[in-house]
């Protein structure tokens, strides 16, 4: 997924575990270093979103489970 951050538009990989946690830390990528403070760190909380539209296999899935009921 890219987002924007401090220092631009960036790629961000998600894995599994940060997935469930819901929260994922981009180390050195957040505001810049300024005076004795170092670089910070970026903190994306990461939330589902609502599809609106199904894909095949789900809208196949339904097909088959309401076929399946009857």
């Amino acid at each position: 997924m890219a987002l924007e951050t401090p220092l631009g538009r960036r790629i961000v990989w998600v894995t599994r575990k940060a997935g469930e946690r819901g929260l994922v830390r981009l180390v050195g990528q957040g505001l810049p270093a300024r005076g004795r403070h170092a670089q910070g760190h970026l903190f994306v909380r990461l939330r589902p979103q609502e599809s609106s539209t199904d894909s095949a296999a789900r809208s196949l899935l339904r097909r088959f489970a309401a076929a399946w009921a009857a």
